[in-house]
């Protein structure tokens, strides 16, 4: 039982995260690879929406076990080779 339930934990657990500091909270990802794919529908989402609105929208992993003052996970900006 306690391994089944440490296998649920690990398949929710969250490893990415995409948001900006404008555009706020936009979503949470298990892999880099689907962060990244949320990152661009967004960015387009934003563009579609005309007037010059684009999205600030920017990868963060989350540093599993690490916790700041205020006792909130902490986040380190992913680097994105975009060619």
């Amino acid at each position: 039982m306690a391994v089944a339930l440490q296998k649920a934990k690990m398949a929710t657990r969250i490893n990415y995260v995409v948001q900006g500091s404008v555009r706020g909270h936009v979503s949470n990802h298990r892999t880099l690879e689907a962060a990244i794919k949320s990152m661009h529908k967004d960015w387009d989402s934003c563009s579609k929406l005309g007037g010059g609105s684009y999205s600030d929208a920017k990868i963060y992993e989350v540093l599993h076990g690490a916790s700041g003052a205020t006792g909130r996970q902490q986040l380190q900006a992913v680097d994105i080779d975009e060619e």
